[in-house]
């Protein structure tokens, strides 16, 4: 019987290679971002996690995009004028395409006013979050790095999104809040 992490063979090294939130330093990091964006816990909250580690080793960018799933369908459901089920995984294929479509539309990537494409490695729903795997090659050296993030500011006016970049000389992470949408790094 394979595993859902076979489905894409990728998705298991890029999880193991990306290590998200391992340690109690980088959820307490998050929760005091949480805190210091005004969010009340009593009351829903709308928020995404992209992660960008730049590999000099293989000269590319590797993202991690995290959502609330039932955010992420709505979105997706909005633009095909479709249902989407991110549980369906016989869907898989289909899934991967509304995502293809989607992301690269929201979530922008330029080094040095050099444009990057993502490509989408692969997709996985765990618990109330979905998370997808980009690659992006690009040039060895990085000297801007903007990202343009509006992931799910047509369907949810009260998003934030949250872009970590790590790279060999540091460890960053800062917000985008509807409207604003561009950081950069």
């Amino acid at each position: 019987m394979r595993s859902k992490a076979l489905r894409f063979p990728s998705v298991a090294k890029l999880r193991h290679n990306f290590n998200f939130f391992a340690s109690v330093k980088k959820a307490l990091a998050l929760l005091a971002i949480s805190i210091s964006l005004g969010l009340v816990w009593a009351h829903p909250f709308y928020v995404s996690m992209t992660e960008i580690r730049h590999n000099e080793k293989a000269n590319m960018l590797e993202v991690s995009v995290r959502v609330f799933t039932d955010d992420l369908e709505k979105q997706l459901a909005s633009d095909c004028n479709c249902k989407v089920d991110m549980s369906r995984k016989k869907d898989s294929t289909v899934l991967a395409g509304h995502l293809k479509r989607y992301v690269p539309q929201s979530l922008r990537f330029q080094v040095d006013g050099k444009p990057l494409q993502l490509v989408l490695v692969g997709f996985e729903k765990e618990e109330e979050s979905t998370w997808s795997y980009w690659q992006s090659i690009q040039e060895k050296k990085i000297g801007i790095l903007q990202v343009t993030n509006r992931l799910l500011y047509q369907t949810q006016p009260r998003q934030t999104n949250l872009v970590r970049f790590i790279h060999a000389k540091g460890d960053v992470t800062r917000q985008v809040q509807f409207p604003k949408e561009s950081l950069v790094f």
